[in-house]
């Protein structure tokens, strides 16, 4: 079974928190699947404050919130 390195999103946890790295198997992948092997990522800061609750006021707190960035990969 080959394992390799996730990020696990837990309530509550900071975005320097060890627990966030953990390591898991490689799930196996069904047709529509797709595996992609992250070389890079970034954190916008504005997702930062927003997650400490800062500038609250500047948000829409109705929107759709997304943790997704862009991610280099292949």
């Amino acid at each position: 079974m080959s394992m390799m390195t996730a990020v696990g999103a837990f309530a509550g946890a900071t975005l320097d928190d060890g627990q966030a790295d953990v390591t898991v198997a490689v799930p196996d992948l069904r047709p529509r699947d797709v595996l992609v092997r992250v070389h890079g990522v970034l954190v916008n800061p504005v997702d930062v404050k927003r997650r400490a609750g800062l500038s609250r006021s500047a948000f829409n707190r109705h929107s759709p919130v997304t943790s997704l960035s862009p991610a280099p990969g292949r």
